[in-house]
């Protein structure tokens, strides 16, 4: 089994590239966007949530909802909400929007924890938050299954993990019935997947997709 260095050689070499463009965001001047969501359809318009922060003040982030207003832009969706979060990242299941992002704690001017916000609803301007995952976690993604249940990938990072796997992290997998069901401790706990990483080796789930 190729450990993710030989992967990424291997997909280095045989890789196609079908478009690669920069996109262009309007509306937040001074500003970089980053990190955005997948674009998603919505009421007839497309639209990509992103992590706008100036680039001398890193990790002092919001996320903002952006238009497609042409080919590669995107413009800033006026009065829309602000949330305090990072890196962005939506679900769509049976017209309800989920979106979700890392927010972070500071105390005394100094970062103490992090952990992922949930938001949920029918309406881009009336999201309304409802859970919150473990602390220290990132990359918490959702994914509606056939039958309608919820598969959930969760990151755990710890000690434990380290020394259990010598890996700094490691993917985690539950199902839940519903929204409702979603909870730090249902993610906490979620069944780890064997043999994603090698020592030394780590990362999560980006986006997750239904096939």
């Amino acid at each position: 089994m190729m450990n993710l260095q030989e992967q990424r050689k291997q997909f280095e070499e045989t890789k196609m590239i079908y478009e690669s463009k920069k996109l262009q965001f309007h509306g937040v001047e001074g500003f970089d966007v980053y990190n955005p969501s997948l674009p998603f359809p919505w009421e007839g318009k497309t639209y990509i949530y992103g992590r706008v922060e100036k680039r001398e003040e890193w990790a002092r982030s919001w996320v903002r909802l952006f238009e497609q207003t042409g080919e590669d832009e995107w413009t800033l969706v006026p009065d829309s909400m602000i949330y305090q979060l990072e890196d962005p990242y939506i679900s769509i299941m049976d017209g309800t929007m989920i979106l979700g992002g890392t927010h972070v704690r500071y105390k005394q001017g100094k970062g103490e924890t992090y952990y992922g916000y949930f938001y949920r609803g029918t309406d881009l301007n009336d999201l309304y938050y409802f859970t919150t995952g473990p602390d220290y976690m990132k990359d918490i993604r959702l994914v509606q299954l056939k039958d309608k249940r919820i598969g959930v990938f969760s990151r755990p990072r710890s000690e434990e993990i380290r020394k259990r796997y010598g890996s700094e992290s490691i993917v985690g997998f539950a199902i839940i019935n519903s929204l409702d069901e979603l909870t730090a401790e249902v993610i906490e706990t979620a069944p780890l997947i064997d043999g994603l990483f090698g020592k030394d080796e780590w990362g999560g789930c980006n986006q997750a997709y239904l096939l």
